[in-house]
């Protein structure tokens, strides 16, 4: 066969694909080089491994990284050392201030504290006395002060952290580090090229050299877990196994070559590296997977950021009215927090949705306030108990927003912020459908549980039975409040539930996942579900934390530290014999295993962030507290931190004159008791957090 025609010709009839090859001297040996080249693609028949038939899949990015982000990250199958924490954090830390100038302490916080958590829970570590991640940041930033790198200084919005001139010079040795391990590299590829080559020349050395470079640092970023397999593998069968696995995507970067004899030199060069590197290539893509690795924990890995966000976009969150008073309460202590905690599900595209009897609550909250206040102006001592619970009640939110905006110079009174906060002028009626309407315009659905497509009129029976159990239970540990409130808690349940599997629907919408936000977890206890049904509001903003896109230029900026550190300091962030032990020999991460590693996924962030059963009824100042908790690690950003600077000191200004000094005595009185309260609750909470993590620990043990 030798016209590019008949060649054409068989393949489009008869999808026969010719390779033809030439015959030198009457020897065919160019056709065993075919052979083996395209061999290298193929697992051999040969290697059963104990079963009968058996598919040899690629590395699919996104499901390697979400493979490897479950195993070590979520479940801390391989624990790292306090150093290679350290080591992860300063690389962080010098790549932010790099990239953005001058931080804050309190936003690098908000972009480390609970991947750092994260990993330090995974691994154990502990610091008798000390709040943790926090610690462990703090110290980073205080090593980095010691060595001249950062400058901290007193800024307008607390203390702000900026790169020295050492600082920048350090960055740009990392940035020449990469570098240089990048060229010695380079330079033993095309080296190991010129040796494959029977008759080499510069340009076909390049071009060659250059497609198996290009395929060895993307394995090594994008399928690191590969590459780490391949070199830990027990016998050379499984190596042979993992190395078919990696070369699936080869072809895609043989498209650059020429013709079949350079691809079948890029298959021998990339098979070489792979099988039997130099010290300087293994140097080089060991260091690249260690600082993978290092991104999967930390959480910055590209591909697995996709298949998470992705997944979160599919995600509803059913909304308590812990969350929704503060939301609408304008100016209240709670109200960035759960604005915030909203604005971070809209980040990923999530879905905060509420039911009619939710809603109710907030409406409720609002006509007690009209109620008890009267004809008693805002800034009165009346209106000033009401706010800060000393009126023999909980605090009433909107009172207190009402009371904040009053204090703050603002012509206003409680009817005028009802209507305000609704934006409707009947808001101060408190009526049920003034406050629905209002969480629709912020985007919030609000439905009652017949309006779920997918639901069914015997529903109702079962709701019946889940309203009734709840309020045993609330009856039996003096929780009940009345009827209305254990049927939301029963309907919020089955909507959960039936989200999750796809038979209720919201504007012909379905979704991955679901939980329901609330301070109350007595439904997690009454279904003892394999997967927790509740979360509490402070955890999904422990959970969205961690989900931050890191920018081209930050990624590239953190590798380099890493590799930096691993280069200057002789350390590894994973032991690459945990790895082989931790994951399969035959480890599948093909495309077709990504919807059952996201399965794997949402299970346990259910568990990680979750409500345990055994702990619902467990409640930390009081189950319908309605107010959001305040938590260290909600985000701040530059302009909140300025708003509630210049919001305080108007607050200030306007007390000394607007109040008299009884007044402004009894409203610093309050003030104190509502703050030592508020320090009984969050020492109330550490110990109970103590107490969980002693019980996962002696569980691990």
């Amino acid at each position: 066969m030798t016209t590019q025609e008949e060649r054409l010709d068989l393949l489009e009839r008869f999808n026969v694909d010719v390779i033809p090859y030439p015959v030198v001297a009457g020897s065919h040996q160019p056709l065993e080089d075919l052979v083996r080249a395209h061999g290298s693609l193929i697992l051999g028949r040969s290697l059963h491994f104990g079963q009968p038939q058996i598919e040899c899949p690629s590395y699919d990015p996104e499901t390697t990284g979400l493979l490897v982000y479950n195993h070590l990250a979520l479940k801390g199958e391989s624990p790292v050392t306090q150093d290679a924490l350290n080591a992860l954090v300063r690389a962080r830390v010098l790549a932010l201030l790099n990239d953005k100038g001058t931080l804050t302490v309190a936003e690098l916080n908000e972009d480390l504290i609970q991947r750092t958590q994260l990993v330090r829970e995974i691994s154990q570590l502990k610091n008798a006395g000390e709040p943790g991640a926090s610690h462990t940041i703090a110290k980073a930033l205080a090593d980095l002060d010691d060595l001249k790198l950062v400058e901290i200084v007193q800024g307008a919005f607390g203390e702000a952290v900026q790169l020295t001139s050492d600082g920048r010079t350090l960055t740009e040795d990392q940035a020449g580090t990469a570098a240089r391990l990048a060229g010695q590299f380079s330079a033993s590829i095309n080296a190991r090229t010129a040796a494959t080559l029977t008759s080499p020349s510069d340009d076909l050395t390049e071009r060659i050299g250059e497609a198996a470079e290009a395929f060895l640092k993307d394995c090594a970023t994008r399928r690191a877990l590969g590459v780490a397999m391949v070199w830990q593998s027990p016998t050379s069968d499984f190596q042979r196994f993992h190395i078919v696995a990696l070369l699936q995507e080869l072809p895609r970067y043989a498209a650059q070559l020429n013709n079949i004899h350079e691809g079948r030199i890029l298959v021998e060069v990339v098979r070489g590296v792979f099988s039997s590197p130099t010290d300087g290539e293994a140097i080089y893509l060991g260091a690249l997977v260690q600082a993978q690795f290092g991104l999967h924990l930390m959480g910055f890995d590209p591909d697995t950021f996709a298949a998470r966000a992705r997944d979160l976009s599919t995600t509803l969150f059913l909304l308590d009215s812990t969350t929704l008073i503060p939301y609408l309460a304008r100016s209240s202590n709670g109200h960035p927090s759960a604005r915030q905690l909203v604005a971070q599900m809209r980040a990923v595209s999530a879905s905060p949705v509420t039911t009619d009897l939710l809603s109710l609550e907030v409406a409720e909250h609002a006509r007690w306030a009209l109620r008890s206040l009267g004809s008693s102006k805002i800034s009165t001592l009346t209106g000033l108990a009401l706010a800060t619970g000393r009126a023999g009640a909980n605090e009433n939110v909107f009172i207190e927003g009402c009371l904040a905006e009053a204090a703050a110079g603002k012509a206003i009174d409680l009817h005028q912020y009802l209507d305000s906060i609704c934006a409707d002028g009947s808001g101060h009626r408190g009526s049920n459908a003034v406050f629905a309407a209002a969480f629709e315009r912020e985007g919030i659905p609000c439905h009652e549980f017949a309006q779920w497509e997918g639901f069914k009129p015997e529903l109702y029976e079962e709701r019946d039975r889940y309203r009734d159990e709840i309020a045993k239970r609330r009856l039996a540990n003096s929780t009940y409040q009345h009827d209305r409130q254990c049927q939301a808690e029963a309907e919020a349940l089955m909507i959960v539930q039936r989200v999750r599997d796809a038979a209720f629907r919201l504007d012909d919408r379905t979704f991955t996942d679901a939980y329901f936000l609330s301070n109350t977890r007595v439904i997690d206890d009454v279904i003892r579900p394999t997967r927790p049904v509740t979360m509490r509001p402070h955890a999904v903003q422990q959970w969205l934390s961690t989900l931050t896109a890191c920018s081209p230029d930050e990624l590239r900026f953190v590798i380099n530290g890493i590799l930096w550190e691993l280069s200057e300091r002789g350390m590894s962030i994973v032991d690459m014999g945990r790895v082989r032990t931790v994951f399969a020999p035959l480890v599948d991460a093909s495309k077709r295993q990504l919807e059952e590693e996201l399965a794997h996924h949402r299970n346990l962030i259910a568990n990680r962030y979750g409500e345990n059963a055994a702990n619902a009824f467990a409640e930390i100042g009081g189950v319908d507290a309605p107010f959001i908790a305040e938590s260290y690690f909600a985000r701040k950003s530059a302009e909140l931190e300025k708003s509630l600077l210049d919001e305080r000191a108007q607050r200030e200004r306007i007390a000394k004159t607007a109040l008299s000094d009884q007044e402004r005595q009894e409203l610093q009185r309050l003030k104190g008791i509502q703050k030592r309260k508020e320090e009984k609750t969050r020492l109330k909470r550490r110990k109970i957090e103590a107490r969980k993590r002693l019980k996962r620990t002696k569980k691990r043990r």
